[in-house]
């Protein structure tokens, strides 16, 4: 795994810890909760993304 997907999935579930943390509290933490969904997805993008540079240089 590269830096940057471990990077965006610390971002990722730190900002879902916030988010639940919000939320529990009664605070609203929908816009944490929509970030970490988008780290996620950024983090799934760039592992497809190096997994297909991988099978090239095979």
């Amino acid at each position: 795994m590269s830096t940057i997907t471990k990077a965006l999935l610390g971002l990722a579930i730190v900002s879902l810890i916030i988010g639940l943390g919000f939320e529990i509290s009664g605070q609203s933490g929908i816009q944490f909760t929509l970030a970490s969904i988008l780290f996620l997805v950024a983090a799934f993008i760039s592992r497809s993304s190096d997994r297909k540079k991988s099978n090239k240089k095979k």
